[in-house]
């Protein structure tokens, strides 16, 4: 059985209840282990019914099929892990209602096939394999239960009244396929009072009050207030979904029956707010955003240096963040004030963060006339954290990235290559973290598909198409 869920232990509570644990193991000789990789070849010898055959450079979910009717980033986003872990994930949508996050372009519509151009489609999508299905129509459930039971998981993220619209539960899911994983992701559950509402990651990170820690202080004028951390919620999301999605699909291979499964994304959101919750439960203490810098240390913030952001017309900055008072001291004479190391009113972390409007105004006048690399060195070297902001669009530009293998540019047959950030884990040793292909064009494996899995013949997946319960372009366009 799991462990209780107990409060957070005191500091030294585990250590004496896992050294006495120890003790017990070791009086009653449970404390001896089989030899090295005994389990691991247990495991292989004995098998799991279903499972794939793997060499030692696959991906670990090769073999796994995954069916995404997920829209937009967050869902996406979860069976994009799936995809580059190695799972055949087949993105679902219809012509008639494609997935939403096609038409985050900038590419004018009087360009062809522009709906194929979304940056986030691209990134969110690469690897999956795509089929339109109208799920308003007969002909289109009766295919997609015919899929599920070739398939290991569904996933979706509509709202719940969606998939009620089209007639699909777990029960008649479960009936054509008692092993699958049936995931849900609702914005804020499958019942209750807000039930039918949709989100997306702003939604999430005001609601949740996520947005009340990235804020400007009052003291800011027109600029106090929230601050949403732009779409966080999104991918926090998808990757709470895919880690559950795999806790299921273990229990799956020990019980041999699927389940469903309820990932919801404000619960996401409360969960990484719950500092602010705790603080406030516990000492009454009301934590508030204070633009960039740290209510427990100080000086902390980001300061204009020499040069400006690429087309922006904005100075270059620097991230600089003091935690010891050794690193106040190393500063203090980096930035010409070598008498504030023995100033009282500098003397601690208390003190400082008083009078940091002063220490701030000391430091840009040292940071300004330097370039950000310049300042990073020179402060990295005297142990003082610090790093360049350095502009999204310059991320892959990185040094550590640039010689990773963590941007991949999979061909798109339309776009061309597209750089695609993949999963941030590399199975050391094994092969690269190269992507099964591009993100697909609307239907693009249709015929692949429909004919490939379920062995339809081509007159029928025509026939489909002329009806528009497929097809590989929006309706109405």
């Amino acid at each position: 059985s799991p462990r209780p869920f107990d409060p957070a232990p005191s500091l030294g509570e585990a250590e004496a209840a896992g050294a006495l644990a120890v003790a017990d193991r070791e009086e009653s000789g449970q404390g001896k282990s089989e030899p090295e990789g005994a389990s691991i070849d247990r495991g292989r010898s004995e098998g799991i019914e279903g499972s794939t055959a793997l060499s030692e450079d696959d991906l670990p979910l090769k073999g796994l099929r995954v069916l995404d009717l997920t829209a937009f980033w967050a869902g996406p986003y979860g069976t994009y892990l799936l995809s580059c872990l190695g799972a055949d994930v087949i993105h679902v949508e219809s012509i008639q209602r494609p997935d939403g996050m096609r038409f985050g372009t900038q590419a004018s519509h009087e360009t062809d096939f522009w709906w194929e151009q979304g940056p986030t489609f691209q990134s969110a999508n690469a690897g999956k394999r795509g089929l339109t299905l109208d799920l308003m129509r007969p002909e289109g459930i009766e295919i997609l239960l015919e899929l599920v039971k070739q398939s290991d998981v569904l996933i979706e993220n509509f709202s719940p009244r969606v998939m009620d619209n089209f007639g699909i539960d777990y029960e008649r899911l479960a009936e054509a396929n008692p092993k699958l994983v049936f995931v849900r992701m609702p914005a804020f559950g499958l019942d209750g009072p807000w039930r039918d509402r949709v989100g997306f990651a702003q939604t999430m990170e005001q609601v949740s009050g996520l947005a009340w820690l990235t804020a400007y202080p009052d003291s800011a004028g027109d600029k106090a207030g929230p601050v949403t951390p732009r779409a966080c919620g999104d991918p926090l999301a998808g990757i709470h979904a895919a880690f559950v999605t795999l806790a299921a699909l273990h229990r799956r291979d020990q019980t041999g029956r699927g389940c469903a499964i309820e990932s919801v994304m404000v619960e996401t959101a409360l969960s990484i707010t719950a500092e602010g919750v705790i603080e406030y439960d516990a000492a009454g203490n009301l934590l508030k955003g204070n633009a960039n810098r740290s209510a427990h240390v100080a000086p902390q913030g980001l300061y204009a240096c020499s040069g400006h952001e690429d087309g922006l017309g904005r100075p270059r900055r620097v991230a600089i963040s003091v935690e010891t008072d050794a690193q106040w001291q190393a500063l203090t004479t980096l930035i010409g004030r070598a008498e504030w190391s023995q100033d009282a009113r500098f003397g601690t972390s208390s003190d400082r963060l008083v009078k940091q409007d002063e220490i701030d105004r000391a430091i840009e006048a040292w940071t300004a006339g330097e370039s950000p690399e310049n300042v990073v060195d020179v402060l990295l070297n005297a142990g003082i954290p610090a790093a360049p902001v350095t502009p999204a669009r310059q991320g892959p530009r990185l040094e550590p990235i640039t010689q990773s293998d963590f941007i991949q540019s999979p061909v798109h047959p339309l776009v061309g290559p597209v750089p695609v950030p993949t999963q941030p884990v590399r199975f050391v040793g094994k092969r690269g973290r190269e992507l099964a292909g591009a993100a697909p064009t609307l239907g693009q494996h249709n015929a692949e598909i429909l004919s490939g899995l379920l062995g339809l013949s081509d007159e029928r997946v025509a026939e489909l198409q002329a009806a528009g319960i497929i097809g590989t372009r929006p309706a109405g366009l």
